[in-house]
């Protein structure tokens, strides 16, 4: 955490905002349910123990750690109405993988994630974008292995500070829209109603959020895969 400047009671804070359920008072326009905030804390201190070594068995670059998120993968911006949405794209990390080791690549999957849990308006409400790029199975066991991935997944969906309202995914190959579909049976109606997948990598998709201003220059327009 230290890459970020950020202390302990920063991240207990993060976790309560994230707790933190709207009411209908003018004076108090929401409650902090501390109970929900420290049983996910909980969640991501177990991550941060399964998952650490990964994350800090060779020395840090912290410059080369935020060099790495500066690329086109990773973006995020705030909507109008200050909703956080956060931009993966895929289709460049092919090139911007090539090189790099399965544990650097980890690294900075896990860093942008706590860029992003860090900042306010993620812990209160959030849109995930993700562009697959149409990579193909490989390609994605080539940037990280399958126990990294779920890691990952498992770090932003249920144990970080981000408060999720919906994820939409577009240009998705044939191979994770079967995967999805098999792993949404295993989800209750609240979890799979937060979904969007598509195959096409139309724009489109995000007129439905109001978030069509907010893309980021050249999402979507990196070199894809050939998995259809």
């Amino acid at each position: 955490h230290r890459i970020f400047d950020k202390t302990l009671d920063d991240i207990f804070l993060s976790f309560l905002r994230w707790s933190a359920v709207p009411i209908a008072d003018r004076n108090f326009p929401f409650l902090l349910n501390v109970h929900r905030a420290f049983r996910r804390l909980e969640k991501y201190a177990d991550w941060l123990e399964k998952y650490g070594e990964d994350l800090m068995d060779t020395t840090v670059d912290v410059d080369q750690v935020k060099g790495m998120l500066e690329g086109k993968v990773f973006n995020y911006n705030l909507n109008e109405h200050g909703k956080f949405l956060l931009w993966v794209d895929m289709s460049y990390a092919i090139s911007e993988f090539h090189g790099m080791s399965k544990n650097d690549c980890f690294r900075f999957f896990a860093w942008m994630t706590h860029q992003a849990m860090f900042v306010e308006n993620a812990q209160q409400s959030s849109l995930i974008q993700y562009c697959a790029g149409q990579i193909t199975f490989a390609q994605y066991n080539s940037i990280m292995d399958y126990k990294k991935w779920f890691g990952i997944c498992k770090l932003g969906l249920s144990t970080s500070s981000i408060n999720i309202d919906h994820i939409y995914v577009i240009d998705t190959p044939g191979w994770m829209r079967s995967q999805y579909s098999l792993i949404s049976r295993l989800l209750n109606k609240s979890a799979r109603s937060r979904f969007t997948i598509r195959k096409s990598k139309s724009l489109d998709v995000f007129e439905k959020p109001g978030v069509p201003n907010s893309v980021p220059e050249g999402f979507g327009q990196g070199q894809r895969g050939t998995s259809r």
